[in-house]
């Protein structure tokens, strides 16, 4: 027997005949966009109304351990379209202009409140359509930081390691300044805020960025010194802990010449290099 979705999609195309589950019906719309007219605005339309439902949710502050929503397949179903529409997006750039946005709107009015499977699909979905290049990382970087202070410790991995890859993809080839610095500013003025949560996601984002040699010049490291004088104690001292061990990284020890007659002994620099950062993050837990 046909599912509600299945038989929604066969009333809106017409084939009575052919069953389509969302993951059929994607093929389909990736080889016959035009053809597929109608189920991508009724699927559209359902998503717009799913989201409108828990917008409301949490306008009006339901909140609890599980988020918002209790139903979990009201969730599972707006995640699913949510991820269908990001998939078929590069095939209707009209039809679906506003999508991304709605997306960014959604994680920063909701994200707090949302369940945290469909918080995380929405987060995945909102990925697809940046490594696509339908909407920049200017635009979506402030809401990935504050993702990671929701309290979900696989949605603070997932969104850190997008905006630390995205960035180090964006200087692969050459160093593209004044996106850099639009990012960057978005970053300082987070590291200034007095909100401990969202300076110490800028601040571990920085150190790790100027760890890796992305953002290796000036500007950062005079941020991070910077964040020595936070009014956090422990921003200030996480910010000063990497300083501290960055100078042993960068300049080392004179003893350490002997070591050049020992080209097989590990050299303590590269430890102390690879582990500086995550002690700006491990200090707070």
């Amino acid at each position: 027997m046909a599912s509600p979705l299945e038989m929604d999609l066969m009333s809106a195309s017409g084939r009575s005949s052919e069953k389509l589950s969302l993951p059929t019906l994607q093929s389909k719309m990736k080889a016959d966009p035009e053809g597929y007219n109608s189920e991508l605005s009724l699927i559209y339309n359902q998503f717009k109304s799913s989201l409108e439902l828990f917008l409301q949710q949490a306008a009006l502050n339901f909140t609890s351990v599980s988020g918002i929503a209790s139903d979990s397949t009201v969730a599972k179903d707006l995640g699913d379209r949510t991820m269908f529409l990001a998939h078929v997006t590069p095939f209707y750039p009209k039809e679906l202009a506003q999508f991304p946005n709605e997306l960014v709107r959604f994680l920063e009015s909701s994200a707090k409140n949302l369940p945290s499977g469909l918080r995380v699909h929405v987060t995945q979905a909102l990925i697809l359509l940046i490594n696509r290049n339908i909407i920049d990382i200017k635009e979506t970087l402030e809401v990935f930081m504050v993702l990671q202070t929701v309290g979900d410790r696989v949605l603070k991995t997932l969104a850190f390691s997008h905006v630390i890859h995205s960035i180090k993809r964006m200087n692969q080839k050459h160093k593209n300044d004044p996106k850099n610095r639009a990012l960057q500013n978005i970053l300082f003025k987070m590291l200034q805020q007095e909100d401990e949560a969202k300076a110490k996601r800028a601040l571990i984002t920085l150190c790790d960025l100027h760890r890796r040699k992305v953002w290796f010049e000036d500007r950062t490291a005079n941020a991070i010194c910077m964040a020595c004088f936070h009014p956090s104690p422990r921003i200030m001292i996480a910010a000063l802990s990497f300083l501290l061990d960055f100078e042993k990284t960068e300049y080392g020890d004179d003893s350490d010449d002997s070591g050049e007659d020992e080209p097989t002994t590990p050299q303590p620099q590269v430890v102390l290099n690879k582990e500086a950062v995550y002690k700006v993050e491990y200090f707070f837990f």
